[in-house]
């Protein structure tokens, strides 16, 4: 049966160096899903593939409160989750169906594994999500880059040209202002565009083109914003539909990280009197010993 690395990376990685490592980075996690969803199939398989009942399913179910299991299932990563229990069911199958785990055996096994397949099922368009929120960022994070000399040189012709109109020129610095923090330079931009298109209607074009604000200029300044505009509004919108389901998958990847948890107490437990049982631990899931009762003083 395939095997899988004891702690496999399957998050998407970091956002800030561009699409580039986004894309590199869901090829990754891609490769890790095919691999841990192999693992599930085969242990599947190897358990027996007949479908639970309602009854027993919602017999597993009540041994975790669905309040308890989206709390737990929001710490973890519901790759990471599916990824952990496939190692430790990949592990433990032969054991479990053999009733060698205290408290765990096959029927229970099954119901795990279908429900780290049913997760594993939605984590393509989780991916898919994440790297649309690192592209979008990118974009726009371009875009402003390339952009900065010309914004930089526009909003000083534009304080020229505007000089005589205090309300304008409030504005203007408003917009230059928050676009020396990164986190409000497209804010910044936006508000610029929005002052070009006030001196377009107010000031004189010949009095522009000799501030160096041509046509020209001031159409790619305006292109520029509503490229960024767009970014913005396509990462909003990712963002929004991958926490949407993200929170969806809370319930069900806390409950896996419960049956995880059971797995491997059960496998502890026997381990007492069969010490030829694999001794199996996961990060996902803590074992502390009992803190030790403080001796009485007569």
């Amino acid at each position: 049966m395939t095997q899988i690395d004891k702690r496999p990376s399957l998050k998407a990685p970091a956002n800030d160096e561009g699409s580039a490592n986004a894309q590199s980075g869901a090829q990754g996690a891609s490769t890790d899903a095919v691999q841990y969803t192999l693992v599930l199939h085969q242990v599947h398989r190897a358990i027996g593939e007949k479908r639970l009942t309602d009854a027993e399913r919602a017999f597993y179910e009540r041994s975790i409160s669905k309040d308890a299991a989206k709390t737990a299932g929001r710490r973890v990563g519901p790759a990471d989750a599916c990824a952990e229990f496939a190692r430790c069911a990949n592990a433990y199958h032969a054991s479990a169906s053999a009733g060698e785990l205290t408290g765990y055996g096959p029927l229970r096994m099954r119901y795990g594994v279908a429900l780290a397949l049913s997760i594993a099922a939605q984590l393509p368009e989780h991916d898919a999500l994440t790297s649309g929120v690192s592209e979008a960022s990118a974009r726009a994070e371009v875009t402003l880059e390339l952009t900065a000399p010309a914004r930089r040189k526009a909003t000083r012709a534009l304080r020229t040209v505007l000089s005589g109109d205090d309300v304008a020129l409030a504005r203007l610095r408003t917009a230059s202002e928050g676009g020396r923090m990164k986190s409000g330079r497209s804010r910044a931009f936006a508000l610029l565009a929005a002052e070009v298109k006030y001196a377009r209607e107010h000031v004189v074009a010949s009095v522009l083109n000799d501030a160096g604000l041509t046509p020209a200029v001031l159409d790619a300044l305006v292109a520029s914003s509503q490229t960024v505009a767009e970014a913005r509004a396509a990462r909003t919108t990712k963002r929004n539909a991958k926490q949407a389901l993200r929170g969806a998958l809370a319930e069900p990847t806390g409950r896996l990280v419960h049956e995880m948890r059971l797995m491997l107490a059960g496998a502890r437990d026997a381990r007492k009197t069969d010490p030829t049982l694999p001794d199996v631990t996961s990060y996902l899931v803590s074992h502390r010993a009992p803190a030790a009762k403080p001796p009485d003083h007569a």
